[in-house]
């Protein structure tokens, strides 16, 4: 028998036509389809898009004869073709099929488009859509690839960096405003409770007799003998000690209690005297805007509304031995530089050294001065390169 290499014994057919199909369309040709028992049998074939008319035909005859077809192969994406061949395929009850789909697709609609057709079809028809790529597609886009790959990773990490940075400045900030707040409940505790008796009685005796006022400062010289005053800045959070070291950076990083602590404490200039006596007094502090501890309320000065309240005008600051309230003059930023915190300014030079500091001002308080005026100077950083400082001059006193 000589076709009985033909035999189908699923179908217990046997195709014995010797005759030969003539090539009416590309589709014919390219898949040698030059018989019957070649169509019956065939395996795979191969599509080239776009179709003609007789393609279609071609094609639909085909699958309503064959059966046995599970892989087709099309050169390059065409919706209309390609759900035209599908509703061929559909029509003759076809499934399992797996259609490759060639052209190096980079497109993303047209990527999304066959995405979604396959979701559809692989469920419903058991019909896949697979996108395959040519060796040399390959090699020329795996550096690209590689390289997005890599820049994705990158961008995963520096996100990742900066949320940890972010969340680490947040728990830091809490910390340190939780840590403030606790030192200030202790602060006032000592106030309160301690009787400054004893203690007033020793450090008159060590400074020749000059009179302690301010018994709370005297108390808390029991817990740092660097306290030497009391800073009050109306409607904002400064209400603290002050200190003094023997240099301008011990207490940018140490709290009250002289521990390690980055968020420092309000620190007098270490050339200064503790009991007012310099022209000009001046005073620093951490500007923690985000907790609003130390200097970290100081931008409020900034805010019209602010500055333009009599009432926050006034500056208080308190010494063991006297009370003392300026009025603000002059309230600016600076870029970095050491010009307006000189301490000792000779008597005939203040009034013009004054002058120019409330010329920096961003409002004209309408302060005159005269030589033996005193001044009071707040600073605390604003930037890397900048900083926010505060002038008041000296209105009154009460010292004894």
């Amino acid at each position: 028998m000589p076709y009985k290499k033909y035999v189908d014994l699923k179908y217990n057919i046997i195709p014995e036509s010797r005759d030969e199909v003539l090539f009416t369309s590309n589709f014919m040709q390219i898949n040698s389809l030059t018989n019957y028992a070649t169509i019956f049998y065939k395996y795979m074939i191969y599509l080239e898009f776009p179709f003609t008319p007789e393609d279609m035909d071609d094609f639909a005859t085909f699958c309503s004869i064959n059966k046995n077809l599970k892989i087709i192969h099309i050169n390059k994406p065409n919706r209309f073709n390609l759900e035209e061949i599908i509703s061929i395929l559909k029509a003759n009850k076809k499934s399992k099929i797996k259609i490759y789909i060639h052209g190096d697709v980079q497109e993303p609609d047209v990527i999304e488009y066959l995405r979604r057709y396959n979701k559809t079809l692989k469920k419903r028809y058991n019909i896949i859509l697979k996108l395959t790529y040519s060796d040399k597609y390959i090699r020329e886009n795996i550096a690209k690839q590689t390289n997005n790959d890599i820049l994705r990773m990158c961008s995963y990490i520096i996100i990742a960096l900066i949320v940890s940075c972010i969340a680490f400045i947040g728990y830091d900030s809490y910390r340190s405003m939780l840590k403030t707040s606790t030192i200030r409940k202790e602060l006032q505790n000592i106030i309160e409770d301690i009787d400054t008796t004893e203690i007033k009685k020793d450090i008159e005796e060590k400074n020749e007799g000059k009179v302690v006022v301010n018994d709370g400062l005297a108390a808390l010289t029991t817990i740092n003998p660097d306290i030497v005053g009391w800073l009050t800045v109306n409607n904002t959070n400064i209400d603290d000690a002050v200190l003094q070291a023997s240099d301008n950076d011990y207490y940018l990083a140490h709290d009250i209690y002289r521990q390690d602590d980055p968020g420092g404490w309000i620190f007098l200039d270490y050339t200064n005297d503790v009991d007012v006596t310099d022209a000009n007094t001046v005073i620093y502090g951490h500007n923690r805007y985000g907790n609003g501890v130390m200097f970290g309320t100081l931008n409020r000065t900034l805010q019209s509304n602010w500055y333009l309240n009599e009432e926050n005008q006034i500056i208080t600051y308190k010494t063991l031995y006297g009370t003392y309230r300026f009025k603000i003059f002059s309230i600016y930023i600076t870029p970095t530089d050491n010009t307006y915190i000189q301490t000792n300014i000779p008597t005939a030079e203040r009034v013009d050294f004054f002058n120019k500091l409330a010329a920096k001002s961003i409002y004209n308080f309408g302060v005159t001065f005269k030589e033996s005026d005193k001044i009071i100077t707040l600073s605390t950083c604003q930037s890397d390169v900048s900083r926010l400082v505060v002038h008041a001059v000296l209105v009154d006193s009460n010292t004894n």
